[in-house]
């Protein structure tokens, strides 16, 4: 309510919107810390994709069409 919305989702919405460059940010902290590489890019890129919502419709498509055949 503080917020302006009315739905939990919608706040949800707004706090992960508005907190990304810092969760990225302790992500790349964390993958230096702990992995070095082009492996730990790819999960990184992978990590940013899935937070972002990036890809996640090219995923569904590709499981609906291995699916149907």
């Amino acid at each position: 309510d503080l917020l302006g919305f009315d739905k939990a989702s919608k706040t949800l919405d707004w706090l992960l919107t508005n907190s990304v460059s810092a969760i990225k940010e302790l992500v790349e902290m964390k993958m230096n810390c702990t992995t070095a590489g082009p492996s730990a890019e790819m999960i990184r890129e992978n990590y940013y994709s899935e937070m972002m919502g990036v890809g996640l419709n090219e995923k569904r498509d590709a499981f609906d069409n291995s699916s149907r055949e």
